[in-house]
């Protein structure tokens, strides 16, 4: 024997509707949400990437003003001993 499928009467039915279209609402805010939240976490990200580019571009910077402060120390102890 098949078991019993319910019968909904109208009222049931336009219920039911109403509680679908509420859940996809919710839906539809949450994804918009999370969209949302992606494109500031991307936006974050890139000011992160640039942020470490600049202060990787000054310490190169920095490393080689030290290298020409060394290599000038060099020759001036270089003239000093040669004296």
């Amino acid at each position: 024997m098949a078991p019993a499928v319910p019968s909904f009467d109208q009222q049931q039915l336009s219920a039911i509707s109403l509680d679908l279209g509420a859940a996809r609402q919710s839906i539809d805010r949450i994804a918009t949400s999370i969209a949302a939240s992606q494109d500031e976490i991307a936006r974050n990200v890139d000011r992160i990437a640039a942020n470490i580019g600049a202060g990787q571009e000054q310490m190169t910077h920095s490393i080689d003003r030290i290298a020409a402060g060394q290599q000038q120390l060099a020759r001036s102890v270089d003239q000093l001993t040669a004296d």
